[in-house]
């Protein structure tokens, strides 16, 4: 079985103010490219396909138009990550299952197989989709399961709990809404239909969570392993599916969103866990380096991962120098970066006089210029012992303004209090 992973396209997007369409439309026709060289059974986009939860009419039609041209090549699979509205993405997602379109973005859906034929009409292999899952609204769902006969059992994890009492009715029984535990539940949904079905074919899960609790990033680049603010889940329930298998009888590869880097959480023997990262860098601490995941799982369960290196429109950074030296347009250390979107702290201690624009003719995407440190005094807030012009003053020296600019304030300030025009 082969697919193309990838996530966390965040259509609509914008760059602290800039329009990121243009470069979003280049990305999917690359995506289009790939699709064409590499023929996969199905293209796999595990979450945040879109930026907001209401989306821009412009944004919907793109994705439209997307899914459109790529499903003439293979199926394609989307759940919805935290940032899509589930209940429109998902609309009409029952229809769109029987041409090859495959949206799932309700917890019901957690545990149900998508099956995927391969070019000859052969069962490729299954994918087990779980949409972002909001814990407290999916709880009762994930409380319990249903087997092969259609009986209603608790989750694991109440029945190990002894919490709750044992004369309660399963469906009474619900679990706390915490991400970790419904997580689990969920992939104990999945571990309960491979026991039922077996592992004849290749198995691929999806999912969009923050799968990083046993994971430690390099020191110096933390920042390009987060994202957002979800709680980080414990990754090796991934491999035992909250417990329900050991060792290589689970799926064998997990296709993860929500991380904007692309790197493996979990790499052994039988199971690789990934994050494809997102197609374009939408932070200044992001990394300039972008992939697609191209799987491909062989009958005997083995796993071969490729990184596809994408092709960059812009990019992104941070600086941490001098004044003079940003100003130097010959300085080598920036070839090639006056036009990346980026945030520049100056070494300098005080704000050198009109900085900004300086800074901006030379960086015009700078998206934040900040100093290393202030003197000065701190500023209070304005109260009945400190007035509006003490406050002003305070704010004007720290800013390293002139001694005229100040005295000009004091004017204006007695004016306004005078009743004058002037």
């Amino acid at each position: 079985m082969k697919i193309l992973h990838t996530s966390d396209w965040h259509l609509g997007r914008e760059f602290y103010g800039y329009d990121l369409r243009e470069y979003q439309e280049q990305f999917l026709a690359q995506m289009l490219g790939l699709l064409r060289e590499f023929q996969p059974d199905a293209l796999v986009i595990a979450g945040d396909v879109l930026d907001k939860k209401n989306p821009a009419d412009v944004d919907v039609l793109m994705l439209s138009e997307f899914i459109c041209a790529a499903n003439e090549y293979c199926h394609v699979v989307i759940i919805s990550g935290n940032h899509d509205g589930a209940s429109r993405l998902g609309f009409l997602s029952d229809v769109l299952h029987r041409v090859g379109v495959h949206i799932v973005s309700r917890g019901s859906q957690v545990g149900i197989p998508i099956e995927i034929p391969n070019r000859e009409g052969n069962l490729a292999g299954r994918l087990y989709p779980i949409p972002y899952l909001y814990p407290h609204q999916e709880r009762e769902e994930l409380s319990t399961w249903t087997d092969t006969e259609g009986n209603p059992h608790p989750d694991a994890w109440l029945e190990q709990n002894a919490a709750h009492s044992e004369s309660e009715a399963p469906q009474q029984r619900l679990l706390p809404g915490k991400t970790g535990i419904i997580n689990a539940a969920a992939l104990r949904r999945i571990g309960n239909d491979i026991l039922a079905r077996g592992r004849t074919v290749p198995l691929i899960g999806i999912a969009h969570d923050n799968f990083t609790k046993n994971f430690t990033p390099p020191e110096d680049e933390v920042g390009k392993y987060t994202v957002g603010s979800l709680p980080n889940v414990d990754n090796t329930v991934l491999a035992t599916l909250g417990g329900v298998v050991s060792g290589n009888q689970g799926l064998d590869y997990f296709a993860l969103g929500h991380i904007h880097k692309c790197y493996p959480v979990i790499k052994s023997s039988g199971f690789e866990a990934w994050y494809s990262g997102s197609p374009l860098p939408y932070a200044t601490d992001d990394t300039n380096d972008k992939y697609v995941l191209a799987v491909e799982i062989n009958p005997a369960h083995e796993v071969t991962v490729e990184k596809i290196p994408l092709s960059m429109p812009y990019q992104v950074c941070e600086f941490n120098d001098s004044f003079e030296n940003l100003l130097n347009l010959g300085n080598p250390k920036y070839a090639g970066l006056h036009d990346a979107f980026c945030q520049i702290t100056l070494t300098e201690n005080y704000t050198p006089e009109n900085a900004l624009q300086r800074i901006k003719s030379i960086f015009p995407r700078m998206t934040r210029l900040q100093t290393s440190s202030k003197t000065g005094g701190t500023a209070k807030w304005v109260t009945e012992a400190v007035s509006p012009l003490e406050f002003t003053k305070t704010f004007l020296k720290n800013a390293q303004c002139s001694e005229e600019a100040i005295l000009l304030v004091e004017t204006i300030y007695e004016e306004l209090v005078k009743g004058g025009s002037k």
